[in-house]
């Protein structure tokens, strides 16, 4: 509705049946747009209608459709007879629309054929490519005549707006027909070159006598697996100029030697020629020209014909019709291991094999191409492999490319092993993924079998302990004047974590749990004053890690020794009481505790964090990574006691046996894993001054005690 249909019209015998055709122009044709936003109208169409006897004509359909492309711009409306421009035997259209390109103005040229009209315009002429002052180009359209005698029709066309008329004159089109040929119609194996000759002609209506073209080969412009010998050298491209006469084939012979290792033998090698009118040819260099330097006699190129050929020259690879059907199958597995999963640290490496097998056809160019995470990295590149970039948001995939065999012939096997290092896979991980993916240049007839997806399962067995000592077994607390001395006692317990492997453990918690005041009917009472923990990993101060201390703060007021192994002695006035402090290096384990001590258990005080009326505190370190059975982890944690302050507990007992509990929680597995330890300390009461003299009589004994509770 309301296109204009019929404003312009064209009687023309399209397909050159003898019968009129009819070509109507609707300049006011709307193009329909889903997209609401670009504006469109009056592009306008023009409608094909083919006669087919009797006088009937029918529209040729929608493959024919012609429409314009610019809002606006109104194509169709001058649609006229221009005449067989190109001298195929078909008469041609040229349809104006004047209004495009902001109302500049084009031309369309359209050629007929056998069956009525080609859709895509074989020339567009734009006003603004002949002159900037051309407004309403194409609103008028002679027919065709040839106006300068050189038997080629030319059209005239009208630009109203700006009141110009341009004359387009015909040159007599040529083309070129070309081929290629070789010695050899299928090439061995291990053939080394052959030869090919090029050859060239040309025709035309109305064409000139003779003409130079330019011809240009290429030796396998697509694989690079050959080069033409030509005067002592080899080179992949090659430019000449040869002069022809009208219908008259000159021809040129070279040789071609294949390079390279490793070729893709189910490719043929393939020679490019390409061909054109060279600069004098179109220039009219040998030929008269007008007073305004046109040449009418210069030729052109039909730009409907091809202008080059390949020829292609296959390998003789066995296959039916040079097309190799391929059935390559992969298998894969893990050497020398069957368990369901992988323990983490349990070796230094694993292995991977693949075996490809082809049951079809020649395979040529055989490849397989694994990709794998970079944690756990190829020990060696096979040689007949190389490492490749793998296109990822990450960072974490490596690739490897291997040649399997060129060609894999029929039910031939190849094995591939592959050696990857395992000691840095993290112990987080569940799994390990190969990608394998393997195939050749031939027709694979079944691409299922093609792609492996292995998983090896991971898992993390770790055997962490954590043992513990005191710095002293024990204190004896003396006496003055019915009274303790307020002098501050120094002591520590000291932890040892220590993973016995196989897996490595890359962080753990450590928590330690601290009597540090206790609640009796006369009032509060302080236990111990905590500071803070010293960390040693592998014998060596480390200040890389830290402990803290949960909603308490460790005191500060005086720097605490670490010593573990010390005497002191200490002298109370005159009286020369003493207080010896003997420290017994006791490694005991939580199953042990029942045995430490064979004490009267009415006489002893139990100072633990189950003890009721205790309040504990606790300490918690960060710690890792521990490789199996090389790195051990000491957190020495130092105390102060008053011995005042534990005078109440000791009225009626002799024994007050102060007990620190140490456990570490596995931070980097699924299920965290908790280990722990608990130490003693006893505190022991004497009275009276005899007893200190006694000391050195029980010594022996104490000793062989504490040497059975030692490790």
């Amino acid at each position: 509705m309301g296109e204009y249909f019929g404003s312009s019209l064209c009687v023309i015998d399209l397909n050159s049946d003898g019968l009129d055709d009819l070509v109507i122009g609707a300049p006011q044709h709307s193009l329909e747009t889903s997209n609401t936003l670009t504006d469109s109208g009056d592009e306008g169409r023009i409608y094909v209608f083919i006669n087919n006897g009797n006088g009937n004509l029918n529209e040729i359909g929608d493959k024919h459709k012609i429409t314009g492309s610019q809002q606006g711009a109104r194509f169709g409306t001058a649609v006229s007879n221009v005449g067989d421009l190109n001298n195929d035997g078909y008469p041609d259209i040229a349809v104006g629309a004047p209004y495009e390109n902001f109302g500049r103005g084009a031309v369309y040229i359209y050629h007929g054929q056998f069956d009525g009209i080609k859709a895509k315009f074989a020339q567009k002429i734009l006003a603004q490519d002949i002159d900037n002052h051309i407004y309403g180009f194409g609103f008028s359209i002679s027919r065709g005549s040839d106006s300068d005698g050189n038997n080629c029709l030319d059209v005239a066309v009208g630009a109203y707006d700006s009141g110009h008329v341009v004359l387009f004159r015909s040159l007599p089109v040529i083309k070129f027909y070309a081929n290629l040929a070789t010695n050899v119609r299928r090439i061995n194996f291990d053939d080394t070159e052959f030869r090919a000759k090029a050859c060239i002609s040309y025709v035309g209506k109305y064409a000139p006598d003779s003409i130079e073209a330019e011809v240009t080969l290429k030796a396998d412009p697509t694989y690079g697996r050959a080069v033409f010998i030509l005067d002592s050298k080899n080179i992949s491209l090659y430019v000449y100029k040869v002069k022809l006469k009208y219908g008259m084939e000159q021809c040129k012979e070279f040789g071609i030697e294949i390079i390279g290792s490793y070729l893709d033998f189910s490719k043929p090698i393939e020679i490019l020629m390409q061909y054109n009118l060279t600069n004098s040819s179109q220039s009219g260099t040998d030929r008269r020209r007008t007073k305004n330097g046109f040449c009418k006699t210069c030729p052109i190129l039909d730009p409907s014909v091809p202008s080059h050929v390949i020829h292609k020259v296959p390998y003789a690879t066995g296959c039916k019709d040079d097309i190799c059907k391929t059935d390559i199958k992969n298998y894969v597995s893990f050497v020398d291991f069957r368990s369901s999963s992988y323990v983490i640290g349990s070796s230094d490496s694993i292995q991977l094999k693949v075996l490809l097998k082809n049951t079809g056809d020649p395979a040529f160019l055989s490849y397989t191409n694994i990709t794998f995470p970079s944690v756990i990295p190829l020990i060696r590149v096979p040689k007949n492999c190389k490492e490749i970039s793998i296109a990822s948001n990450t960072s974490d995939i490596n690739g490897l490319q291997c040649e399997m065999g060129n060609p894999l012939g029929p039910y031939i096997t190849k094995e591939l092993i592959l050696q990857f290092d395992t000691k840095n896979i993290p112990t987080n991980s569940d799994q390990i993924t190969f990608n394998i993916n393997s195939g050749s240049t031939g027709e694979e007839l079944e691409m299922d079998d093609n792609i492996k997806e292995v998983i090896l399962p991971l898992r993390a067995v770790s055997d962490i302990s954590i043992s513990g000592k005191s710095s002293q077994d024990h204190f004896y607390l003396v006496k003055k004047n019915e009274t303790f001395s307020d002098k501050a006692v120094s002591f520590s317990h000291s932890y040892e974590i220590h993973n016995l492997g196989p897996s490595p453990v890359q962080k753990v918690n450590a928590s330690f749990s601290i009597p540090y005041r206790i609640t009796t009917p006369s009032g509060t009472v302080t236990l111990t004053k905590i500071y803070k923990p010293q960390i040693k990993i592998d014998s060596e101060s480390s200040e890389l890690f830290d402990c803290s201390g949960r909603d308490f703060s460790f005191f500060m007021d005086q720097k605490i020794g670490y010593e573990s192994n010390f005497s002191i002695k200490y002298d109370i006035t005159s009286e020369r009481r003493e207080i010896i402090l003997e420290e017994k290096k006791i490694r005991r384990r939580k199953r042990e505790i029942p045995s430490l001590y064979s004490i009267d258990k009415e006489k002893t005080v139990f100072i633990n964090c189950s003890t009721v009326g205790v309040e504990c505190v606790t300490v918690d370190c960060n710690l890792g990574p521990f490789k199996p059975t090389q790195t051990r982890a000491n957190i020495i944690l130092p105390f102060k006691v008053y011995p005042r302050d534990l005078e109440s507990f000791l009225e009626y007992k002799d024994l007050i046996l102060v007990s620190s509990t140490g456990s570490i929680e596995i931070l980097d597995v699924p299920k965290p894993t908790k280990y722990d330890d608990k130490l003693y300390l006893g505190f022991f009461k004497r009275d009276k001054k005899e007893e200190m003299e006694k000391l050195k009589h029980k010594s022996e004994m104490e000793e062989s005690l504490t040497a059975n509770m030692s490790d």
